[in-house]
């Protein structure tokens, strides 16, 4: 949700509580009460629509950052194994192929992980019960495999969840412009009959009807705890440019910002607890799917609060 998508909320639902607060003194107005049924549900679709245009897809994120790790896992067991066993035949070809740090399996994008255990598992296959006095079985070979095609699997799932936010945040822009055309051009033509009868209440109804672009009364997005000990990891979505991330913290100064990597914050900005920013991803980072924080004292826990707005 942009900043724009927020305001526009916040104003329709002080015009519902205007006409709740005033329901018997309106509704005697002709077709007002029947608008005001339309604006309801409206306003209740639009809120839907907003909510589900910026859903958390840190669900498909933990599934696949899961079957990840247990790829992880079990390349380096079989990469070992591999490796052991060639040294032990004097098998140089083989070693090349298998030996590989233990931080390639970590470092590696998802591409190069599934490409590098695919080769693993093509050269313990014929060497299963082979490599078991090297620490790998039949069974972690076959587990490999199936390990792979688990994370091949889990990998579109993400774009899919994104797309999913795509069509509702086009939908909400949709019904934002339906419900303005109806206050400018039916309900406030309507209201307008109190200017002269019922000038307190006339006046209530244009400051609800006023757009506040100072206030943000959306519940943030995530929020939680972090310590200095480690990168905590917000959340995991693909980089925008151009989306926004507000941030604030309590509890003592910290570093936040973007990362390709959960291992440390590649982009990161100094943050104290009295600041507030709100700034595009683009001005933070280059790249990066991780929005990560950390304590700047490695022995003290913040709290944070994080607004995500994207832009429609």
């Amino acid at each position: 949700m942009n900043n724009n998508s927020e305001d526009y909320l916040f104003m329709f639902l002080k015009v519902r509580n205007h006409y709740l607060a005033n329901t018997v003194v309106m509704d005697a107005v002709p077709t007002l009460q029947a608008e005001y049924t339309t604006y309801n549900t409206r306003v209740d679709t639009y809120m839907t629509q907003l909510s589900n245009s910026t859903a958390d897809t840190s669900g498909y994120t933990l599934d696949k950052e899961s079957k990840r790790k247990n790829l992880e896992a079990l390349g380096l067991k079989i990469s070992n194994a591999l490796t052991a066993h060639a040294v032990a035949n004097n098998n140089a070809i083989n070693r090349k192929l298998a030996d590989y740090p233990t931080s390639y399996f970590t470092l590696a994008n998802a591409e190069d992980l599934i490409a590098r255990t695919k080769a693993l598992y093509l050269l313990a296959t014929p060497l299963l019960g082979v490599l078991l006095p090297f620490g790998a079985s039949s069974a972690d070979v076959s587990n490999l495999n199936l390990a792979i095609n688990s994370f091949v699997l889990a990998n579109p799932q993400g774009s899919i969840a994104i797309d999913i936010r795509k069509e509702n945040a086009a939908l909400a822009e949709e019904t934002r412009l339906l419900i303005v055309d109806q206050l400018t051009n039916k309900i406030d033509v309507l209201v307008r009959v109190f200017e002269t009868s019922n000038a307190m209440l006339y006046g209530t109804y244009q400051s609800a009807r006023a757009l506040d672009i100072t206030g943000t009364p959306t519940a943030p997005a995530f929020e939680g705890t972090a310590t200095g000990a480690t990168p905590h990891l917000i959340t995991n979505i693909p980089f925008t440019a151009n989306r926004e991330l507000r941030l604030n913290i309590i509890g003592g100064n910290a570093i936040w910002g973007l990362s390709n990597n959960i291992a440390n914050i590649e982009f990161a900005v100094p943050i104290q607890p009295s600041e507030n920013p709100r700034l595009q991803c683009i001005t933070i980072g280059p790249n990066g799917n991780n929005i990560m924080v950390q304590a700047s004292n490695p022995a003290e826990t913040i709290t944070y609060k994080l607004w995500v707005y994207e832009e429609n």
